[in-house]
């Protein structure tokens, strides 16, 4: 029997926020063209991760000035089906390990302070019981016409959500039990070789929860045009150990 995972309500509620949204700000379609316009401006990207798992974003881009996006990410999991006896008494099945949140991103130039564009998004995520605004000044370089320099500053401030929906407790007990607020600074620098499709890249992050900067550099190959990908990344911790990762993955967009 087949078990289809339910995802959160408020993921829901954001997604058909974002279809109306869209409908509301858009005109009316005079044109066969205007049509292909308002698909365009939908977005839609699934990744297949080789744990099973997949990935949804969804969203569309606003008609605005600047350029405006709102939507949704979606992780599904991997178990689709129903849970035996054994699992249920042992405890190693979770009814619903879906998870979303809910997003808004407002990209503006920033020539004035000397970077390509700035990046503002604003971010829920119920299955964190967490919110986060952050901004991301960035700028692309060229070095020659096969390889791009890519500088990226970033800062966010993480904040929990204290009484989250659904939860039983009050909201005394429920800001004397979650975490406090945290701020971070990103800084990064990656190199992409442009015939070989390869980016390197190097960066570092220090929180409020930190004392020092934390390193991580990383490679990323593209095969096949794009669709298929190999990213190897290593990162040290606070503690001082460094975690290594290697993933294959499969992005497909429609």
């Amino acid at each position: 029997m087949i078990r289809h995972t339910p995802l959160p309500k408020l993921v829901t509620g954001c997604a058909l926020v974002v279809l109306l949204t869209g409908a509301a700000t858009a005109e009316p379609a005079k044109t066969k063209s205007r049509i292909g316009d308002d698909a365009s401006a939908l977005i839609t990207r699934r990744t297949d991760n080789p744990d099973g798992t997949t990935a949804l974003r969804i969203g569309r881009r606003l008609p605005t000035e600047w350029e405006t996006q709102v939507g949704v990410d979606v992780g599904l999991d991997s178990s689709d089906v129903s849970p035996t006896i054994e699992s249920r008494l042992d405890g190693s099945w979770q009814q619903d390990r879906s998870s979303g949140a809910g997003w808004a991103t407002l990209t503006v130039p920033a020539a004035p302070l000397g970077w390509d564009k700035a990046a503002i998004e604003a971010r829920i995520d119920p299955t964190q019981d967490q919110g986060k605004v952050s901004t991301t000044l960035s700028k692309s370089i060229p070095l020659g016409s096969k390889t791009r320099l890519n500088v990226k500053n970033g800062y966010a401030v993480t904040e929990p959500i204290p009484n989250p929906v659904g939860s039983s407790l009050t909201a005394e007990d429920a800001n004397a039990t979650s975490p406090s607020s945290t701020v971070a600074t990103e800084n990064s620098v990656s190199l992409q070789i442009l015939p070989m499709a390869t980016t390197l890249s190097a960066g570092a992050t220090l929180s409020s929860t930190d004392d020092r900067w934390l390193g991580s550099i990383g490679a990323e190959q593209k095969l096949f045009g794009g669709p298929v990908s190999i990213t190897g990344t290593l990162s040290e911790r606070a503690d001082g150990a460094v975690d290594g990762s290697l993933k294959a993955g499969f992005k497909r967009q429609w």
